[in-house]
């Protein structure tokens, strides 16, 4: 800290693992280059008690703000999530503000770029807008009004898209369970529900194929239920069982003996 003393004289600067250390007979500050620049300073020159503090600021900005501009060499950040990171390595950091204030001026922070690129990339991987804005919102940080900025590709088109995969993933499932799961999927893929019922209503089954699962499903039932049950209990458990699994109640009593 500054002497009483109105003003305190450079009695040296050295370079230090990439910094210039200057010392006064009362003070000594570690500076980047960036810092160090930012005004002239030599051995003998008079440093007043304002521009003490102002290099005690900039020295103190320099391990945070390096910190901040290797976050963002390897990947983009919103505003809210690189405040965390750097508050979370400096806890005693009070200079988060200006931090932010150098970045967006180096056009290296920007949350409407990062929420547009967010939104591209997880349309690519077929995400719905819903789970998309979610993200941005709450875990991103991103403002309302830069959201309100998104444009998404038509919801069916992209559903459209998810389907066959969708498709291949529950196709061993009966007809109904099959459409349950699916809509349920693509809600939760972030689409709108009204979308989701109306992609599931399509679905189209084949026949032989229901009835070769019904059989399965019967035989194994039947192989369970039969240890502990006979008669009209046996038959009653197979029925729920299969009913359960989606299937139709005129199907199933094609497979049950008469």
């Amino acid at each position: 800290m500054p002497s009483k003393r109105s003003t305190e004289t450079i009695r040296s600067i050295t370079r230090k693992k990439g910094k210039y250390v200057v010392a006064t007979d009362a003070w000594t500050l570690s500076l980047s280059l960036d810092a160090f620049s930012e005004t002239p300073l030599y051995v003998g020159k008079a440093i007043g008690s304002a521009e003490y503090f102002r290099l005690k600021h900039l020295a103190d900005l320099d391990e945070p703000l390096r910190y901040a501009h290797g976050l963002l060499a390897r990947r983009p950040y919103s505003v809210h999530l690189l405040k965390e990171k750097v508050l979370a390595k400096f806890p005693e950091c009070d200079d988060l503000k200006e931090i932010v204030f150098i970045l967006k001026k180096e056009g290296l922070l920007d949350d409407a770029r990062y929420a547009e690129d967010y939104a591209a990339s997880k349309e690519a991987a077929l995400y719905g807008p819903n789970r998309i804005l979610d993200a941005l919102r709450y875990e991103k940080g991103i403002a309302p009004e830069v959201l309100e900025g998104l444009k998404f590709e038509r919801q069916d088109k992209q559903v459209g898209r998810l389907m066959p995969s969708l498709e291949r993933r529950y196709a061993s499932l009966p007809y109904r369970a099959k459409r349950q799961k699916i809509e349920k999927a693509i809600v939760d893929r972030g689409y709108d529900r009204e979308v989701a019922r109306r992609f599931a209503e399509q679905i189209e089954e084949d026949p032989k194929a229901v009835r070769k699962r019904l059989a399965a499903d019967y035989a194994k039932a039947k192989a369970s239920y039969s240890r502990k049950y006979e008669g009209y209990e046996l038959r009653q458990r197979i029925i729920r069982s299969l009913l359960g699994k989606g299937y139709k109640m005129d199907m199933i009593e094609e497979v049950l003996p008469q």
